[in-house]
């Protein structure tokens, strides 16, 4: 049995030097061989310590307080002079800042934000989880949340490529943001994209805020983002020219803002954006006076968006709205499986401009003030295949677009025509439906 092991520690496979961050355990444990460790509260007595060349270890038993945490063990390193980040790299008090001499964490895997303090209820976590962040951005790697409130005062900047942000569960971690800020900011560049940003088992307590997104991706691709739970926040998600985003099992629930939404997703002349996949994804609307909150926007040059099972219920605005305000080309391709959007204000499904949209079995239900679907006289190629469109204030789908096919749908109890062409409506398929409202 190994040394770490026989104190019931977990083994260590790499450590932090100037020379080598992947020092291997064999080499940590040929240098600890023979050592004699030395037992301290809090990264506090360890800076208080005067460094003995006999005892160059040290288990360090809580950030704060013992048990806290954020312990762990230090290996006294003679010629380090990297700045003490108060987690993973401490001077002590008796060395000069720009003398050598460091304590040096020991670890494997993750960085824990509770290493550096976070979560344990200090004031805003801000600075120590962005020290904590800063650790990962020369190599990349895992940053963990312990189940725990994480007060924020300002916005998580991630900007270097393969950072995963990981809570211990999706109620368990828990981000609380106060003020006017987007919680996390995943900010690559036209010139320099980011890649392999994931976001995964967080909670977003966005109710202290009064503006800003829970999370805002621009110029990146491959990212993840699932098991995320985001509670009353100003607006959702926004994407702006981003290419290969996943989402799955996230849930927004009542975004508060005026001009909101659960996602809005955009692309310009610049750059596009290329494949955002939603899977089973829930906005969850309020009810509000200003009807201007909209569960997804899809806003200019925006290819290739798929959704399995994506809910878009009580928006006190659009449901699905495809538009341009980006002044670049318009939405195109998009493919939906299962789509449900349950009393919106407005349309469930407001197809203003784009080419190429696919519907399957998708569920519409009960717009209060207008048409279910309208497919709007710019647009190319739509289908509707299974599902419903039920209980609208005004018709079921009111179509002026071209290249339309309607098949197969249950189009019942709409206040208006069950299904509405108009006279720029071109090539339409109109089959199998079965209208109960007003005929078509």
């Amino acid at each position: 049995m190994g040394m770490l092991s026989a104190l019931g520690l977990v083994a260590v496979t790499s450590c932090v030097t100037d020379s080598d961050p992947g020092t291997k355990e064999a080499e940590i444990a040929s240098a600890l061989t023979g050592t004699t460790f030395n037992w301290v509260d809090n990264l506090a007595g360890l800076r208080a310590m005067a460094h003995a060349t006999t005892a160059p270890v040290v288990v360090v038993e809580g950030y704060g307080s013992a048990g806290d945490g954020g312990g762990g063990i230090f290996l006294w390193n003679d010629t380090s002079t990297l700045a003490d980040n108060d987690g993973t790299i401490v001077r002590p008090n008796h060395v000069a800042a720009a003398s050598p001499g460091r304590w040096i964490r020991l670890y494997t895997g993750p960085v824990n934000v509770r290493w550096f303090g976070a979560g344990l209820g200090l004031g805003s976590d801000l600075a120590r989880i962005m020290s904590a962040l800063a650790v990962l951005t020369a190599t990349g790697g895992e940053l963990f949340f312990p189940a725990a409130n994480y007060f924020l005062s300002g916005p998580i900047d991630i900007t270097s490529n393969n950072i995963t942000l990981r809570g211990e569960s999706p109620f368990g971690s828990r981000l609380a943001g106060s003020g006017a800020f987007d919680t996390i900011r995943v900010l690559g560049s036209l010139s320099n994209p980011l890649t392999a940003v994931h976001l995964k088992n967080l909670y977003f307590l966005e109710g202290g805020k009064t503006a800003g997104n829970s999370i805002l991706i621009e110029y990146s691709s491959q990212c993840l983002i699932v098991d995320c739970q985001m509670e009353s926040p100003s607006s959702g998600v926004r994407l702006h020219s981003v290419n290969t985003i996943e989402f799955e099992r996230v849930r927004i629930a009542g975004p508060t803002g005026a001009n909101s939404y659960g996602f809005w997703i955009t692309g310009d002349a610049a750059a596009a954006t290329d494949v955002v996949t939603f899977k089973n994804v829930v906005v969850q609307g309020n009810t509000g006076t200003a009807h201007s909150t909209h569960g997804l926007i899809v806003d200019g040059r925006v290819n290739t968006l798929s959704a399995y099972k994506l809910y878009l219920n009580e928006m006190d605005g659009a449901g699905l709205w495809f538009r341009n305000t980006m002044g670049s080309a318009d939405p195109e391709f998009a493919t939906f499986y299962g789509l449900e959007i349950e009393r919106p204000f407005f349309e469930a499904v407001q197809i203003a401009v784009g080419n190429r949209f696919y519907f399957t079995d998708a569920q519409l239900f009960g717009s209060a003030t207008r048409t279910n679907v309208t497919i709007a006289a710019p647009v190319t190629s739509v289908s509707f295949s299974g599902g419903w469109s039920r209980d609208a204030a005004g018709s079921g789908f009111d179509v002026s677009g071209q290249q339309v096919s309607i098949n197969a749908v249950d189009v019942e109890g709409n206040n208006g025509a069950g299904i509405q062409l108009n006279g720029t409506s071109r090539v339409v398929s109109v089959v199998g439906n079965k209208v109960r409202s007003n005929p078509t």
